[in-house]
């Protein structure tokens, strides 16, 4: 959780932040008399206040994991319990004899990749089935790391499904797993 004061004039506070379970607030507090005075807030700070309103407003400490998903195609993958995006930069050896038996190198391409736990439901909005169709269809998809969090980072790029297991134990939820294989650049942008 997050919580911001600003001190007005006259002993009046407007505290503000993000609760992750409860999502965005607010409040007016005129400690003059230790109640809370939500009209004020308009004619005090109405610009802050706008921003609030629209959620204008990154998540902020350590990244509560539960916020954090994949969309493909704009669709939010459904019953996940974690994902991850990995960054890779493989690298050109630059060793010689001058190198004194040390290996040297330079930068070379860079990749990424992402994948994805979750429960299997056969009527998930957006699960298994549906990836499965884009994995047999060779289909290039768009997919997006993001929070939905209006100011937070995502991430988004082209990529294949390169995997796709499907796992049903005795007396346990079925489970299913997925991983990308990006082409291309990815792109970094603000929710």
């Amino acid at each position: 959780m997050s919580r911001y004061i600003i001190n007005f004039e006259n002993n009046r506070q407007f505290v503000y932040g993000c609760d992750h379970a409860l999502g965005y607030f607010y409040e007016v507090w005129d400690n003059n008399n230790g109640e809370l005075d939500h009209e004020k807030i308009t004619r005090e700070n109405s610009q802050f206040f706008g921003r609030m309103k629209n959620k204008e407003m990154a998540s902020t400490g350590i990244l509560n994991g539960t916020l954090a998903k994949i969309q493909v195609g704009g669709t939010t993958i459904a019953h996940l319990t974690s994902n991850s995006l990995t960054f890779d930069m493989s690298t050109r050896d630059a060793s010689t004899k001058d190198s004194n038996g040390w290996k040297e190198a330079l930068e070379g391409q860079k990749s990424f990749s992402g994948s994805a736990e979750g429960f299997f439901a056969e009527d998930a909005t957006y699960g298994y089935e549906d990836l499965y169709t884009v994995f047999t269809g060779r289909t290039l998809v768009t997919v997006t790391w993001t929070t939905d969090v209006t100011g937070d980072k995502e991430y988004s790029g082209s990529c294949y499904i390169t995997s796709l297991e499907r796992t049903d134990g005795l007396e346990e939820s079925s489970t299913f797993s997925v991983s990308f294989e990006g082409t291309g650049a990815i792109t970094q942008a603000t929710v």
